[in-house]
């Protein structure tokens, strides 16, 4: 949660593509309410930040060399669960999606996203509610819709089944 006395978010990003880096750096320093505490090009640096600075939300990539943001988040979840985890990715993967939020993350955001739902999945975390974006929730119900279509058809028989029915 965020400092009563500060005011301003305290934000850390980690992630590999220094331009994606620097523009995510200065979208959110035109912002009166956000302060980037610092940044880093892997999970082993960030871990390295975090312990030197006071963070409220921590921004994370999921592929970066050295230690990915899967790892860093189970990591931050564990010596840091005061800070919120928004993961801003292109990783769309079901699979993946599921594998983060069950590491404890309370944000997931596209890295197609405007600025507008950015700002707001930062300001939902700080408040301690989960934020998805409508495309996450969009693939996590297909996915669960596909798995109850699948329960319910039946499986194709073998031939030897088809010949034992004959």
């Amino acid at each position: 949660m965020i400092n009563k006395k500060q005011h301003r978010i305290n934000i850390a990003i980690a992630d590999d593509h220094a331009i994606f880096l620097e523009g995510l750096v200065a979208l959110l320093e035109d912002s009166d309410e956000i302060k980037i505490v610092g940044t880093a090009p892997n999970g082993i640096e960030m871990l390295e930040l975090l312990k030197k600075n006071p963070v409220d939300v921590l921004i994370s990539d999921i592929s970066m060399p050295g230690m990915d943001g899967l790892e860093l988040s189970k990591q931050v979840r564990k010596a840091y669960p005061q800070i919120a985890i928004l993961i801003l990715t292109m990783h769309d993967e079901q699979r993946m999606i599921t594998n983060i939020l069950k590491a404890g993350v309370k944000g997931y955001l596209f890295k197609n996203s405007g600025k507008e739902q950015f700002l707001t999945a930062i300001k939902t975390l700080v408040k301690g509610e989960m934020f998805l974006s409508d495309e996450v929730k969009n693939k996590m119900v297909a996915n669960i819709s596909n798995d109850a279509h699948q329960k319910h058809t039946v499986p194709a028989l073998s031939d030897r089944e088809k010949e034992i029915l004959q």
